[in-house]
């Protein structure tokens, strides 16, 4: 076996981050520096009747908040028409801003077509910006198949993009 007597110790072996060159889709305004960016992927993991649902709902909706920062709020729960901090969300002075899907079973669908319909957008293009989207999915573990690991990873590729 030939030996190699190369000096490796004066090369840079440092890994470096990839600098994002793509445009940054604007917010309508600025966040509080505290919060977490957007976009980006919110887990919350928390016992039952915990106040999960109350919790995203202030997050959704005051100022101090995320409020006025999404064109559109999509939700998908089995429980959203019954759990008691979920009615705000059937206000009819939100019912612009608001999607409501308790149908849990075609969650993947719904899902491709959020993607589908962002991918109509060029956010290179300042008058085609694509609309600024927050998925909420809430209670819907039991409701997940196996499709579903093919549907989340692209859902988390377009929003790094969009």
């Amino acid at each position: 076996m030939p030996q190699h007597n190369e000096d490796y110790s004066t090369q840079d072996m440092a890994i470096y981050e990839v600098k994002d060159e793509r445009p940054q889709l604007p917010l309508p305004r600025e966040l509080n520096p505290a919060l977490p960016d957007i976009p980006g992927v919110f887990l919350f993991l928390m016992k039952c009747k915990s106040g999960k649902s109350n919790m995203i709902f202030n997050l959704l909706s005051r100022e101090e908040y995320y409020a006025d920062i999404f064109d559109k709020v999509v939700i998908i729960s089995p429980t959203v028409k019954i759990d008691k901090s979920s009615q705000h969300y059937f206000r009819e002075e939100t019912e612009d801003l608001y999607e409501i899907h308790d149908d849990v079973e075609n969650t993947d669908d719904i899902i491709e077509s959020i993607i589908q319909h962002q991918e109509e957008f060029d956010i290179n293009d300042p008058d085609n910006l694509p609309p600024r989207i927050c998925l909420l999915l809430d209670d819907i573990s039991g409701a997940l198949n196996r499709n579903s690991l093919y549907v989340f990873p692209k859902l988390s590729v377009v929003s790094a993009y969009k």
